[in-house]
């Protein structure tokens, strides 16, 4: 499971009653098919919406995915061999790799 790690004093930013957020994301030490669990720091901060993104070294790509339509819906990366368009192997380490992660949430 990987967590978003938001500068602080500087996210989440609010916009009326929700708020915009961004933070680095590193890559889980084992890659589970399907998907990395994304949650977010500070605990108890809901996404409603994820954006994915290209890794830091361009190799990979993320896309979030949600187990259902907002809100509080689970989110997950799936990493992207740029390359290849396919998803990594199971158990691949990509904890070397960094995305910078974005969308928006809050804590209700």
């Amino acid at each position: 499971m990987s967590q978003i790690k938001m500068p602080h004093g500087s996210y989440p930013d609010l916009i009326g009653r929700r708020s915009a957020f961004c933070g680095n994301v590193n890559g889980p030490k084992s890659y589970a098919t399907g998907g990395d669990p994304i949650t977010t720091e500070p605990v108890g901060y809901y996404i409603d919406v994820l954006h994915g993104g290209l890794s830091v070294s361009g190799t990979y790509l993320t896309r979030a995915k949600t187990n259902q339509v907002m809100p509080r819906g689970t989110w997950k990366y799936i990493w992207i061999v740029v390359s290849s368009g396919l998803e990594v192997s199971a158990t691949t380490d990509l904890s070397a790799e960094t995305i910078i992660a974005s969308g928006y949430g809050g804590l209700f």
